[in-house]
């Protein structure tokens, strides 16, 4: 069985021996006859590889002394007329495994970021040296394409801390892949380094330059939000840890937050004893989704909102006004809400004397006008603490706003 090791290091199994490419010929046959597993390969085409300098009998002569060698060691090389091949199933490499499985863990991360078959240059063969590049070039393709998919997949369950190493091995093979450059700087902003994510998109900006206008536009994005909405650490011993045990919960607020982006509003009610950490899950939460580009809002409630009618949308309306899309809301909803929010205020005279039933049903009308201007801008997030100290009728009111 011939185990081939090309991320990270290069060498190559033969059960329990090993090939390093200090056995340059022996090496580079193993490689090409490994990677070609299964296909008759000619042997003028290994001749011309392994011995591009000798006459057509002495690469002849050298390459049966080395197929004989390898036998040896124990390689499954079968050699018949003038093919040479490896059975596929006699050979497996590390690639193969890193995309084939379902995660990829730490180590096969740090293996990938340490390059593919480092430092191994064939320089007895120009052609074989060619050929390598082409596999290096293959590779970090195919370890590309599984990363940012990987990362996809991370990002959309808010796996924020397991984003970094999926990222610095793709920034690896591509230093300036924009996926993976806005998914580290989003994990280090929301695991505490802000400093070192607006760094990062500061070099990335300037690494693409003007040439690349279209690409600054989503790190230029970033930044800003980084910078507006991730606060500076506090360099005080004391202070909240880091964030870990709540990779399901984050998942399912993220989930939900993804499928309002494509239209289908959602709600969700976090609750348990005190003290579990229910009020830190939703500030990561908000914070996360400000970087992500939403707009949040946050209102929270006391034990005297109970008897506070409406409390919670006297709070949230005046904020959401001031929301990006607030503006856009119509003039007689606007009027609506000001009953709402300055109750002793002069208002619209239609309005002044309607049935308090109609006038309730009339102002939960223009909330709901109030809500679809602001998130036409961007996904909304509202957040409502502590909302088991909220009046029956905002209580209600939010239910039929979840409905609408």
């Amino acid at each position: 069985m011939i185990l081939l090791h090309t991320l990270g290091v290069a060498v190559i199994h033969i059960g329990a021996r090993r090939v390093l490419p200090s056995a340059a010929r022996a090496f580079g046959t193993l490689l090409y006859l490994g990677v070609e597993r299964g296909r008759a390969v000619p042997r003028e085409e290994l001749e011309a590889l392994l011995y591009p300098r000798y006459g057509a009998r002495a690469a002849s002569h050298g390459l049966r002394q080395l197929l004989y060698k390898l036998r040896h060691l124990g390689a499954p090389v079968e050699g018949r007329d003038d093919i040479v091949t490896v059975a596929e199933h006699d050979v497996s490499d590390d690639v193969s495994a890193v995309l084939d499985a379902p995660t990829i863990d730490e180590q096969a991360l740090a293996s990938i970021a340490a390059g593919i078959l480092p430092q191994y240059s064939p320089d007895f063969s120009p052609a074989l040296a060619d050929w390598v590049d082409l596999q290096r070039a293959r590779i970090a393709q195919d370890l590309r394409t599984t990363l940012v998919a990987r990362i996809a997949a991370t990002r959309g369950d808010g796996k924020w801390r397991a984003l970094e190493p999926l990222a610095r091995a793709c920034l690896a093979l591509d230093p300036l892949n924009e996926e993976a450059t806005l998914a580290l700087a989003e994990s280090l902003a929301l695991n505490g380094q802000k400093a070192g994510a607006v760094k990062l998109l500061d070099e990335y900006l300037a690494e693409i330059g003007a040439y690349g206008r279209d690409l600054r536009v989503p790190a230029h994005l970033l930044r800003t939000r980084i910078s507006e909405h991730v606060p500076d650490p506090q360099y005080r011993r004391l202070g909240p840890g880091p964030f870990v045990g709540r990779d399901a919960e984050m998942a399912e607020l993220w989930r939900t937050l993804q499928r309002a982006r494509r239209g289908q509003p959602g709600v969700v009610v976090v609750h348990g004893e005190a003290g579990i950490g229910k009020t830190r899950l939703a500030a990561e939460f908000t914070q996360a989704a400000a970087v992500d580009g939403a707009t949040c809002v946050l209102v929270g409630s006391s034990p005297h909102d109970v008897r506070r009618p409406m409390g919670v949308f006297m709070d949230l309306v005046p904020k959401l006004l001031d929301s990006p899309g607030g503006l856009g809301v119509a003039p007689e909803s606007v009027a609506l809400l000001g009953r709402l929010t300055r109750p002793d205020a002069d208002t619209d005279p239609v309005h002044k004397h309607a049935e308090p039933e109609a006038l309730f049903r009339m102002i939960v009308d223009a909330i709901a006008d109030l809500l679809q201007a602001v998130s036409s801008e961007a996904a909304l997030v509202i957040v409502l603490e502590d909302a088991h100290w909220a009046d029956p009728s905002s209580l209600d009111t939010v239910q039929v706003l979840a409905r609408q």
